[in-house]
C-alpha cells in the first residue's frame, strides 16, 4: 500500500503536484493547505493573515480530484472562525467534515 502525505501549499505548485501525484498512484493521499470553492469563477484566491499573503489555487480539491479518477475523494476542512465559515458553506454533498474537539456548525 502506498500512502503520501504532503503539504499543497494552497496549489503553489499547482502543475507540479497534480504531475506528481497522477505519475505516483498512491492508495492514499493526504494532503494539508487545499482550499474548495467551487462556487467562484476565479482560478485563484488570496489569503491574507495580517502581513502574511498566501496565492490560493481556488478549486485546487476539484483539480486533484480530477487527477486520480478511481479514489473517493473527502475535504476535511480544519479551520474555524471566518474562514471555517466560509469553508463550511462550500461543502457540498459528499463530502466529509471531520472535527478535532472543534464544533464546526
Amino acid at each position: 500500500m502506498k500512502i503520501i502525505c504532503l503539504n499543497g501549499w494552497g496549489g503553489k505548485l499547482h502543475g507540479e503536484l497534480i504531475d506528481y501525484i497522477r505519475h505516483a498512484d498512491p492508495d492514499i493521499l493526504c494532503l494539508q493547505e487545499v482550499v474548495h470553492s467551487p462556487k467562484t469563477v476565479k482560478d485563484w484566491l488570496t489569503y491574507r493573515d495580517g502581513d502574511h499573503v498566501l496565492p490560493q489555487q481556488a478549486n485546487f480539491f476539484r483539480d486533484v480530484a480530477e487527477a486520480l479518477p478511481r479514489h473517493a475523494a473527502f475535504f476535511c476542512p480544519a479551520a474555524q472562525g471566518v474562514l471555517g465559515m466560509k469553508i463550511r458553506q462550500s461543502l457540498r454533498n459528499g463530502d466529509l467534515p471531520l472535527s478535532s474537539g472543534r464544533n464546526f456548525r
